[in-house]
């Protein structure tokens, strides 16, 4: 399913965005109607719509809703100018096995690097043409596949490494995956059917659909190292609260570690009192 080039997965992986190919975009699970109908068969909580007519920067996660139930937003994205997320499709079996195969193509590599993989999930953006999907970063690593349409996804990278560290230790304190500052550069790549991208953790990152109606699948998945680095960025947050400067995840693995263990410490102590 998932065709990676292993020298750019050595290089790359989990350092840099780098694109990838895919033999999806036919799948039957992944067409249109089979999409409204899962759409109206999730629970609501793992359902995300807003217009796509919102701009790069969108912090609070702000953007209007649209009045319409979930299948009948996807059969009319040719007209309601929106999108809709389809959060965990792996909670439903078919969808399941999906994205586990997929993932399974890329296991060997990922555990060669990075250990065992701890979470596999799958989530399905589903875009009117020209909405767009605002700067934002997420702590796991993803491989973004496009199965119908075009996009162009653009990369950033803050001139400061702090700013991207306090966006991140926001969010493990429960802000919004949207950041409040544009990168100071981007790299950009164009996704069309067949074609995907791999995006590593904490990259700040923005899409702008094409002319037409875009599905893509998102298989975010985790390993010790990105499950170790949330830790690390919540435990930096309490860090910085108290008036200190912490190191981000990565230049220390003793370091790392012991914020990590500390984390969990405090959160089954948390469960206790519960």
């Amino acid at each position: 399913m998932l065709q990676v080039d292993p020298g750019a997965f050595a290089s790359c992986f989990g350092k840099r965005a780098f694109c990838i190919e895919h033999g999806l975009a036919a799948h039957p699970l992944l067409e249109s109607e089979a999409l409204a109908e899962l759409a109206d068969a999730l629970p609501s909580e793992l359902i995300e719509q807003h217009r796509g007519d919102v701009p790069l920067l969108l912090p609070g996660g702000e953007a209007p809703e649209l009045d319409e139930s979930p299948g009948a937003i996807v059969r009319g994205l040719e007209e309601n100018g929106g999108w809709i997320s389809l959060r965990h499709v792996e909670r439903v079996p078919e969808y399941a096995a999906l994205v586990g195969a997929a993932i399974d193509d890329v296991a060997p590599e990922v555990e060669r690097h990075q250990g065992r993989i701890s979470r596999r999930e799958g989530f399905l953006f589903l875009a009117a043409r020209e909405t767009v999907t605002p700067v934002h970063c997420d702590p796991e690593h993803n491989f973004l596949l496009q199965l119908r349409g075009t996009k162009r996804v653009s990369v950033g990278e803050f001139a400061d490494p702090e700013v991207l560290q306090r966006e991140m230790e926001s969010q493990h304190q429960g802000g919004h995956r949207n950041v409040a500052t544009l990168p100071d550069t981007e790299t950009e790549f164009l996704l069309e059917p067949g074609v995907g991208i791999y995006l590593p953790p904490d990259t700040p990152h923005w899409v702008t659909n094409g002319p037409g109606v875009t599905f893509a699948l998102s298989l975010p998945f985790y390993t010790l190292v990105t499950t170790r680095g949330e830790l690390v960025h919540a435990f930096n947050a309490w860090l910085r609260r108290r008036g200190r400067a912490p190191r981000p995840p990565g230049q220390s693995v003793t370091r790392d570690r012991a914020k990590a263990t500390v984390m969990r410490v405090r959160g089954a102590m948390r469960r206790l009192r519960a």
